[in-house]
């Protein structure tokens, strides 16, 4: 189950939010929630990648919000939209 209710889990409602755990977060480079490392999942023919926050790629997400950028390893992301 999704952590908020939506018709689609990849829209956003408020791209105000910080990431925290919990979040679903869409990225130039894919969706990622925040809740336990399980890899990927294949969520509505979305590829979702489920990470802890204790992960690397986890801690340079926390507190972060839509429109941020930033460098992992070397790639840049930038947070498109949070949920």
């Amino acid at each position: 189950a999704w952590p908020r209710q939506s018709t689609n889990p990849i829209e956003s409602q408020n791209n105000s939010l910080k990431i925290t755990k919990g979040s679903l977060v869409k990225t130039n480079r894919g969706v990622f929630y925040l809740l336990v490392s399980l890899g990927k999942l294949k969520i509505e023919n979305a590829d979702i990648f489920v990470l802890s926050v204790a992960s690397p790629l986890g801690q340079q997400l926390v507190n972060k919000q839509a429109g941020d950028k930033f460098l992992f390893t070397g790639v840049g992301y930038e947070i498109l939209q949070v949920d």
